[in-house]
């Protein structure tokens, strides 16, 4: 992250840095201040960023909810359907995440469910390499 200093980018946060700048130290500590607040922002965004990534995945050229309620309800349609011996051909009438209805298969759920768990390793890692890093940028998803 980078502070304006007399007209000048500076990114050294070091206090020798800033000292031999000729700052004050109340210019040092706003400085410190600031670059913690916009830090601060980043984390809470790519927070955000990480959350929505996860509420839902693609599948099969449609979007389905995969939040919480949804895989819990994807969880629990593949445990009735397994319960009651239906075949992995057995198809369900499932609502997607832009309301629109599809009949889905037993097997499809089941690829849902695999496609969201990749997805979520996929997310988490980058986040965590984002996490262990400067936090200078915002975080996205690639």
């Amino acid at each position: 992250m980078q502070y304006i200093h007399k007209d000048k980018t500076h990114s050294d946060t070091s206090n020798e840095y800033m000292t031999a700048l000729g700052m004050s130290d109340e210019q040092i500590e706003s400085v410190l201040n600031q670059l913690e607040l916009e830090k601060t922002k980043l984390e809470q965004k790519a927070k955000l960023t990480r959350i929505s990534a996860l509420s839902f995945v693609k599948f099969d050229g449609v979007v389905f909810d995969a939040d919480t309620e949804a895989l819990s309800n994807i969880a629990k349609t593949i445990r009735i359907a397994e319960n009651m011996d239906y075949k992995e051909t057995y198809t369900h009438l499932w609502r997607l995440a832009d309301n629109t209805t599809r009949l889905t298969t037993l097997a499809e759920l089941r690829e849902v469910l695999l496609a969201h768990d990749e997805k979520y390793i996929n997310v988490w890692y980058q986040f965590n390499e984002w996490v262990a890093g400067d936090k200078s940028t915002a975080f996205t998803i690639k």
